[in-house]
């Protein structure tokens, strides 16, 4: 429980970067993986087991995002997906999996709804952490 409650401050600390600059820094995402350090040493440490294979599968989404960035150049950020390698070494692929799928679909939803509501067009950029964080809020609820 404590890797998702670390995880999710600093989701939210990233969602209001992204939302007020459209970016993430760069010591941001560097106290993000000392935090996934610490939580994956700190779990270790509480039970006994160092849980590399989970920590290391975890890493597969964040990977796949930042593949994405690159081959769509930039349309999807590649900050996504560094946000994503360091909540995927904190909470292992199924978490972060989940997380993903639900903050992907809760961001199409909106993107829709500003489609529907003549806000936004196919080109609109929408923040992605906010939607993650609410993907990992809901994971913790439904897991």
């Amino acid at each position: 429980m404590m890797n998702e409650v670390v995880a999710m401050i600093y989701l939210l600390w990233c969602s209001r970067w992204d939302l007020k600059k459209r970016y993430i820094p760069a010591r941001t995402l560097l106290v993000g993986a000392f935090a996934g350090v610490m939580v994956f040493i700190g779990r270790a440490l509480w039970t006994g087991r160092w849980e590399w294979a989970s920590a290391l599968i975890g890493l597969i989404p964040g990977a796949c995002v930042c593949a994405l960035s690159f081959v769509t150049t930039d349309q999807i950020g590649l900050g996504d997906g560094l946000i994503l390698l360091v909540i995927g070494w904190m909470l292992g692929v199924q978490r972060a999996t989940v997380a993903t799928v639900i903050g992907l679909f809760s961001a199409t939803l909106f993107g829709m709804v500003l489609v529907v509501l003549k806000r936004g067009n196919l080109h609109t950029a929408i923040p992605f952490i906010p939607f993650l964080t609410l993907g990992l809020g809901v994971s913790m609820f439904i897991a």
